[in-house]
């Protein structure tokens, strides 16, 4: 135990190190980038204009978040920035705190600290993912849980796990581990096996799984179709022995670059150390472990036979830096080491800080491989200029909006397109590939018109595409308005071809039900 000016001194630390770091993002956000929202963000925003208790991919957490954030800030890009920001800051807190209670409030400082200083850290608190929200629920379950191990007859404890597990269970599907994590921490640490005869340790459990009801109510109606997507998650990857080895060797590569190579060295060692001193170690380091080291172990020898997502594990690595911090700074050595650990990853991460800011400046924005922000580039203009045209159909009561290819092009438009319709998207084939396939399509608005917005190629010898033949077929004339392109510097560009199809007679069928073989979508328009 630390003395208490000691105690008082790193918690102080602590405060600024987290004002600091929130109040350096949020200047970095309104000052030092120009790209704004991109990958799955507008895809769940538009989630988030259609409340539900599941989508396609994901629990609803993320679509009740981003609904939210739009009544309160309106349609900014900005503030997705800020909300990933304060769930970041969040979870810190919970990682100090955790650490402060096991350990000391040095602990939880340098755990704190250890995690700012790494590249996931910082990706974590400008992308509003769902691995945000995630995280606050996971730190907050660890909390909560440690905390009703010291005193299990708090009820209010229990209770406030229940809520964690819950609200983690309606973010991401990953939650659900928690509770057989609680189980196997209760069934393999000899001192805690009384909570099993606890009824609150039960109750917890029964609690925290009582969230996934809506999810699975959600499913049954819509055929399972969230179970169908995850499915997807387990096929096999690389065929070969050189494929699997890369595959293999790829996920500890990657996961030491992103909590920088030092520091992830730091937390195997501590995870290591308590598996070889597992009979001596005490609760809490066995608590940490257990938390986190099972589940690494899983992804890896998934490697063996699929791709691993690199955001897939984070949460584990949550309980690690806790483990990792308090082990280093009991043993001299390894405290040289981790603060060697602290400082290469504040490197990368200042280096990625200046990297994004000197891409203009080096006038390479728009470059395919040295502009990390190129898929976040050029989406509002292109939404202004599609969005001009959109506003002079003849008939704009009963006209509705069809955007074609990827979901991510429907999204951008649906968020960056000045009216903010509902859009719709239509798949060759019928298949249920994105949410946008979960809702209602527009086989109601017979009579209307179709503002159909057609993303070209993005290689540079794209060849322009008629439409479909199920749609052209659909409607009574079609007519093309423009294309739009958008240069985005360095000789890449956003390409759109926007047509006007007229009075529709049904909803575009799938190229089976119209019997093609050959569609002619290549055809020159």
């Amino acid at each position: 135990m630390l003395p208490a000016d000691e105690f008082q001194h790193w918690t102080r630390r602590f405060w600024w190190l987290l004002a600091g770091v929130a109040m350096f993002r949020v200047v970095y956000v309104f000052t030092c980038i120009d790209f704004q929202i991109g990958g799955e963000e507008p895809y769940q925003w538009d989630w988030g204009r259609r409340l539900d208790w599941c989508y396609y991919s994901k629990p609803p957490m993320i679509g009740w978040l981003m609904a939210a954030l739009r009544t309160v800030f309106g349609y900014e890009w900005w503030a997705l920035r800020l909300a990933a920001i304060a769930l970041g800051s969040c979870t810190l807190f919970f990682m100090f705190a955790l650490g402060r209670r096991m350990f000391d409030a040095r602990t939880g400082f340098f755990t704190a600290l250890m995690f700012v200083c790494t590249p996931a850290n910082m990706a974590g608190n400008f992308l509003f993912s769902i691995d945000s929200p995630l995280a606050v629920c996971w730190m907050a379950a660890l909390w909560f849980f440690w905390c009703a191990v010291e005193a299990p007859h708090r009820w209010s404890t229990w209770g406030a796990l229940t809520l964690a597990i819950g609200l983690g269970t309606l973010t991401k599907q990953m939650m659900l581990v928690f509770p057989g994590l609680m189980l196997a921490f209760a069934a393999l640490v000899t001192s805690q096996r009384v909570l099993l005869k606890r009824p609150l340790f039960w109750m917890t459990l029964a609690g925290g799984l009582l969230f996934l009801s809506p999810l699975l109510w959600w499913n049954a109606r819509h055929d399972g179709v969230t179970f169908s997507h995850m499915k997807e998650h387990f096929r096999h990857g690389e065929e070969g022995l050189g494929g699997i080895v890369e595959q293999v060797l790829r996920f500890p590569i990657l996961q030491s670059v992103m909590y920088s190579p030092i520091t992830w060295v730091v937390l195997v060692g501590g995870l290591w150390w308590c598996w070889r001193h597992w009979k001596t170690a005490g609760d809490r380091e066995r608590f940490l472990f257990l938390f986190s080291a099972p589940a690494l172990l899983v992804f890896q020898a998934m490697a063996f036979r699929q791709y691993i997502n690199e955001n897939w594990p984070a949460v584990y690595y949550l309980s690690a830096f806790v483990l990792g911090a308090g082990h280093a700074l009991s043993k001299p050595r390894m405290e040289v080491w981790m603060r060697r650990g602290i400082k290469l990853g504040a490197c990368m991460v200042a280096f990625v800080y200046l990297a994004l800011p000197l891409v203009h400046v080096m006038g390479l924005t728009g470059h395919k491989k040295l502009d990390p922000a190129l898929p976040m580039r050029g989406w509002e203009e292109s939404g202004k200029r599609i969005g001009e045209l959109l506003a002079k159909v003849p008939r704009p009561d009963q006209t509705f909006v069809l955007v074609l290819d990827h979901r991510n092009y429907a999204s951008q438009m649906a968020f960056h397109l000045p009216q903010h319709p509902t859009v719709y998207r239509w798949t060759r084939d019928g298949r249920v590939e994105s949410q946008y396939e979960v809702w209602p399509n527009a086989s109601d608005k017979v009579g209307w018109d179709a503002f159909v917005i057609y993303p070209d190629s993005e290689n540079d010898n794209f060849k322009k595409k008629n439409l479909a033949t199920p749609i052209r077929r659909a409607f009574r004339s079609t007519e093309k308005l423009a294309d739009v392109e958008v240069p985005i510097g360095r000789d890449s560009k956003r390409s759109f071809q926007v047509f006007l199809c007229k009075d529709m007679k049904h909803w575009p069928k799938t190229s089976a039900e119209e019997g093609i073989v050959n569609d002619s979508d290549d055809d020159q328009p």
